[in-house]
């Protein structure tokens, strides 16, 4: 059984209706099957469609096609417009189904080939989508100093917290004793009372004579 090229452009329509034909059991001088015809119809449309490179006219076609008479060009179209549209998953799946019928091995190594390449790029665009998807993890407060080296995260804080300590108090220099308020206080009474008492002796009468008592008259003057 002949199937539908890697490309069905140029005489592709040819081969699968070969296919298709061969499938039916079609035979000279019988009518054809309705659904021979039906599905040839699609065919047609998705091989012109695909010529003009409209990948999704021609996935339609090519799909409404097997739903009426399945056969294994239609399965290896099919995940050749998927391949070209980028849904490398489902085009993985349609070939896949076009390898499971047994295809000439020529065919099944070209098949095989591309879906061992489709499904590296799955594996890879699955691992972008992932990464891009993960959760950023909130920025952490910038620090004025450099954590040493071996110390974990957050020792810096606890170590600073931990080592600070108050200094001991130092205790004041003894003031002088002539610094003493106390000191001046006194001194300047002093100096009130004695000049008090030298005024009461200057304003002394010098003939002033004082009492006689019974151990006799003494003199008191002032020369």
């Amino acid at each position: 059984m002949r199937v539908l090229g890697w490309d069905p452009r140029g005489g592709a329509a040819a081969l699968v209706l070969a296919t298709l034909m061969a499938a039916a059991g079609a035979r000279a001088g019988e009518i054809e099957d309705p659904d021979l015809s039906a599905a040839r119809g699609h065919f047609t449309k998705g091989a012109e469609a695909y010529g003009r490179d409209d990948f999704q006219t021609a996935l339609s076609e090519f799909e409404a096609g097997r739903v009426i008479k399945p056969a294994p060009a239609f399965d290896w179209n099919i995940g050749r417009c998927l391949d070209r549209l980028g849904r490398y998953p489902e085009a993985i799946t349609a070939y896949r189904r076009y390898l499971a019928t047994s295809p000439p091995v020529a065919e099944a190594k070209e098949v095989g080939e591309r879906v061992k390449v489709l499904e590296e790029r799955v594996a890879a665009l699955e691992k972008v989508r992932a990464a891009a998807e993960a959760p950023v993890p909130a920025p952490m407060a910038a620090k004025s100093w450099a954590e040493p080296p071996g110390m974990p995260q957050g020792g810096a804080e606890k170590a600073s917290v931990a080592t600070i300590v108050a200094p001991p108090a130092e205790n004041p220099a003894p003031t002088p004793v002539y610094r003493k308020w106390w000191l001046w206080t006194a001194v300047a009474a002093l100096v009130v009372v004695a000049g008090g008492f030298a005024i009461a002796v200057a304003s002394w009468p010098r003939d002033a004579q004082v009492p006689q008592s019974g151990l006799g008259a003494t003199e008191v003057g002032f020369h």
